[in-house]
């Protein structure tokens, strides 16, 4: 069976105080949430998730329970998380039993913390990772969207209808159609939050500067943004021309649109035309109600992967730029 998280629990003498755990969590840092499970004995939830620097990818989770065996805090954070994941669930663990006098019991046994020996990296890599994985789990919910859907009728077919007129009425290819939007939406915030991690970086450079809105700048300072995020929102991540243009005002050298190109020679339509065509038909479809009549799943599936191949050139590109190795394992 594969272990999805690292896991440990607080247990704490007799005459230990609901309140002393709860103040803890909160001088730790943790944000009390809400939970949608029903447990017995369970009396608060809290969750902690550093985005300063990218440095948490799971976080932390963490829940206090009262039963007749006495209170007991349970520490959790899903494998996959970073380095400062980790090291704020071993702080936990350590507070915890120093503040009460107790132990705790993790998957390494009793006040074993958990291992913390790989390697640190940099806010830039960090910031990629995220938006990286963020992207690959968001057009796998479109595929496993495709997987369940279920069509009634004779008209739903995964092709041309021999009755041409009946291919309007196809559920699947309308269905079909209604993921461009979605998905140009997701490689839209991918990229967005790619030109972010840039920002925090290299700093806000003149050039970026004079491409603002002043006045959408002060509008954007009243919801309580990072500056890097109310720039980046003012810029298009849609086309991938524009998107290489946005980047190109970071760095020049920062050209996805000369890197797109180059890895597809050779075939019978260039990723970067394929991408460009594909936000196309988003916009068609979004602006018109015209649909693209050939996007049966094979096209849209094959639309995905050069999404996530797009995704992974600018990926490594940013990686070379800035001299990280990019974190693959999402």
């Amino acid at each position: 069976m594969q272990v999805l998280a690292r896991e440990a629990t607080n247990y704490f003498p007799d005459g230990t105080s609901l309140r002393k755990l709860r103040r803890i969590a909160d001088l730790l840092g943790y944000q009390k949430v809400k939970d949608w499970r029903d447990i017995e004995g369970h009396v608060g939830s809290y969750i902690w998730y550093e985005k300063e620097d990218y440095k948490s990818w799971t976080g932390v989770e963490l829940g206090i329970y009262q039963t007749e065996e006495g209170l007991s805090v349970h520490s959790r954070s899903r494998y996959g998380g970073s380095f400062w994941d980790v090291r704020k669930l071993n702080e936990t663990l350590r507070v915890y039993r120093d503040f009460t006098a107790g132990h705790f019991i993790s998957d390494y046994g009793r006040n074993r913390f958990f291992p913390t020996d790989y390697e640190r990296v940099s806010p830039i890599a960090s910031g990629c990772f995220i938006a990286r994985w963020r992207f690959e789990n968001a057009v796998g919910l479109a595929r496993r969207y495709r997987m369940v859907r279920k069509f009634e009728g004779d008209i739903a077919l995964d092709g041309p209808h021999e009755i041409p007129f009946l291919d309007d009425l196809n559920p699947l290819l309308f269905s079909n159609n209604m993921q461009l939007p979605y998905l140009i939406a997701v490689w839209e915030d991918y990229f967005r939050s790619l030109f972010v991690a840039s920002l925090r970086e290299l700093g806000i450079s003149d050039r970026v500067r004079s491409n603002l809105n002043p006045t959408k700048t002060r509008f954007s300072l009243e919801k309580g943004r990072s500056a890097e995020e109310i720039i980046a929102n003012q810029f298009a991540f849609q086309r991938p021309d524009v998107i290489s243009r946005n980047f190109q005002l970071l760095d020049k050298s920062l050209d996805f649109e000369g890197c797109w190109k180059k890895n597809s020679k050779g075939k019978r339509i260039l990723l970067f035309d394929q991408i460009t065509r594909l936000v196309g038909d988003r916009n068609s479809f979004v602006h018109e109600g015209a649909m693209n009549m050939t996007l049966y799943n094979k096209k849209l599936e094959h639309a995905d992967r050069r999404l996530l191949r797009a995704a992974d050139l600018a990926h490594n590109m940013m990686g070379e730029h800035f001299g990280f190795e990019p974190i693959t394992d999402y």
